[in-house]
């Protein structure tokens, strides 16, 4: 979704069909787009007469090589202004202007086999507190993860799960809570991505048998110019 203003420069009319968690988003971030639901078919079949579709992962095949040339500007997505201040001001509570907040994930998603080589366990990220002793850590963990984050904070590590947002359900509210926080460190995970598309400082702990997402090697992203990656053992 990217490389939408390139298509927009070819197309009288670009129409998109999105999961409706991310409707919000994109309406916000291309108010000159037609965009629906995909929970409302009907209404983009009868209002739109369309030459062509395509699956919108199937995009930069158009433009790969535009894409690796570097020749695009990535497009950051807006996110809730209100939200995200809002959300910040909670988080921040009790915090000196020199204490950021740092967005966490740790779990990835998919099969379980694929799930455990690409997740890291309570113990092992630990360890990432340790390097930043002044940080407040905000869970951006999907699913369950509320044990997990008492467990943390029961060991004495400053950690919040917010029980408000639930990403699975609201993705506007989700996104908003990554943006609240000043930077971001993950597993390669939708947090990766999430965080990536609105522009925010990110660290992607990859996996040693990483997907075709990440290239052997890089130490930054070619999808995102805010994310830079390193090895999980």
């Amino acid at each position: 979704l990217q490389l939408i203003p390139e298509l927009q420069k070819e197309s009288e009319n670009l129409v998109l069909l999105l999961p409706e968690r991310l409707v919000s988003i994109y309406k916000r971030t291309y108010p000159n787009i037609n965009i629906y639901s995909d929970e409302n078919l009907d209404l983009l079949k009868s209002n739109e007469d369309l030459d062509l579709q395509i699956p919108c992962g199937s995009i930069p095949s158009l433009r790969l090589e535009k894409w690796l040339r570097g020749e695009w500007e990535q497009v950051k997505l807006k996110t809730s202004v209100q939200k995200t201040n809002k959300l910040r001001k909670k988080y921040k509570d009790g915090l000196a202007d020199d204490q950021p907040l740092i967005g966490i994930s740790w779990s990835g998603g998919g099969k379980a086999s694929r799930k455990r080589a690409k997740s890291l366990t309570v113990d092992q990220f630990k360890e990432v507190f340790k390097f930043f002793p002044k940080a407040r850590f905000i869970s951006l963990q999907y699913g369950k993860a509320e044990h997990t984050v008492n467990n943390w904070r029961d060991a004495g590590f400053d950690t919040i799960y917010d029980e408000s947002i639930n990403a699975l359900k609201d993705m506007d509210s989700w996104l908003s809570q990554v943006d609240a926080c000043d930077a971001v460190i993950s597993v390669a995970n939708t947090t990766i991505h999430g965080a990536g598309s609105i522009k925010k400082p990110t660290f992607c702990l990859q996996s040693r048998n990483s997907d075709w997402r990440w290239i052997d090697g890089l130490n930054h992203s070619y999808w995102y110019e805010t994310v830079s990656t390193g090895w999980q053992s």
